[in-house]
């Protein structure tokens, strides 16, 4: 008799990621901890609120734009300044 996983290739795929390597996960870096938003950019930064008539790639181009332009300091780099403003974006159901 076969496993279930073995007949269903998608269920079988499920269980890929088992391989003891984390990749991907989401790391608190030195230079990520020592990041502060400014209140200045948190007036002018684009809100993302999850509703149909939101257009999340242009949601996404705005943010990555602002988050560019930043002053950050050394160590840090664009990606922890993005997943440090990132939830001061987020807004309604997007937010959830």
């Amino acid at each position: 008799m076969t496993a279930l996983h073995e007949d269903d290739p998608e269920i079988g795929s499920l269980s890929a990621h088992f391989n003891g390597v984390l990749s991907g996960s989401i790391v608190v870096t030195p230079g990520q901890a020592r990041i502060e938003v400014k209140n200045n950019v948190l007036a002018v930064m684009p809100h993302f609120y999850g509703r149909r008539i939101d257009n999340p790639y242009e949601f996404l181009h705005e943010f990555c734009k602002l988050c560019g332009i930043q002053k950050r300091l050394a160590g840090s780099t664009e990606k922890d300044y993005r997943l440090c403003a990132l939830p001061f974006a987020l807004k309604g159901e997007a937010d959830t």
